[in-house]
């Protein structure tokens, strides 16, 4: 599969701790950065406006001081 520049947000709920309780969660909404990569065959296709692929999640990593 091939990356390509096409990128979106989604919104996601995941159950994060609840400040200093234990096994209590709350639900958060948050942004997923998504890159779509395309399969290589398709490239023929791209002309047409037809790719076929699928969205990956982009790891998002934190600076390191």
């Amino acid at each position: 599969m091939t990356p390509t520049s096409r990128l979106r947000f989604v919104e996601r709920t995941v159950q994060v701790p609840f400040e200093d309780y234990k096994n209590v969660t709350e639900s958060k909404i948050v942004p997923i950065l998504q890159q779509w990569w395309e399969l290589e065959q398709n490239i023929i296709d791209r002309a047409a406006g037809k790719t076929q692929g699928e969205w990956r999640d982009v790891p998002i990593e934190k600076e390191q001081a």
